[in-house]
């Protein structure tokens, strides 16, 4: 415990070019595309959570794939059906759709709105999305995850998720 506290400090204290160039390598020995400008757009949403270089996989490997493999039960809100949990997955993939850019600042405001529309918890609402997007309940920041992803692998696995929620019926 004391050897993984004492590596994520020093993890955290390396610049990001230098834990980029450092983790670059597991991102490659996994078979995975690399292109520097994304791995240094993605190195500081994950620098936080790394304990050793090697959880870098879990946490970002999917922003360097084509698609993801959401598991169906995770793409189901607490507290919402499957019915209803692709209604909202819906609803957000229009107000995604309907941005020239999916940026924090674009995208944050109107899905907030939708949460308050909705009468639902954030976590609810951003839960489905980051499972859409990630293929993973835990992640970096969506917003800023969705931004680096890209508009349209981000609708293309929004809309990935909201088919397999439609065959959960």
């Amino acid at each position: 415990t004391k050897l993984d506290h004492f590596n994520g400090a020093h993890i955290r204290m390396l610049s990001i070019d230098d834990l980029a160039a450092r983790i670059k390598p597991y991102f490659i020995n996994a078979n995975l595309e690399v292109d520097n400008e994304t791995l240094l757009k993605v190195t500081p949403l994950i620098r936080e959570r790394l304990v050793t270089l090697d959880d870098c996989l879990p946490f970002a490997a999917w922003f360097f794939q084509d698609a993801v493999d959401p598991k169906p039960e995770e793409l189901v809100a607490k507290g919402l059906t499957t019915d209803q949990s692709a209604a909202v997955a819906r609803k957000a993939y229009d107000i995604l759709s309907g941005l020239d850019a999916i940026t924090p600042d674009k995208a944050e405001p109107p899905l907030r709105e939708l949460v308050e529309q909705l009468g639902l918890k954030a976590n609810q609402v951003f839960g489905i999305l980051r499972v859409a997007v990630t293929g993973q309940m835990v992640s970096p920041p969506l917003f800023e995850s969705m931004e680096i992803v890209g508009n349209e692998k981000v609708l293309e696995r929004i809309r990935n998720a909201i088919g397999i929620l439609e065959k959960m019926k």
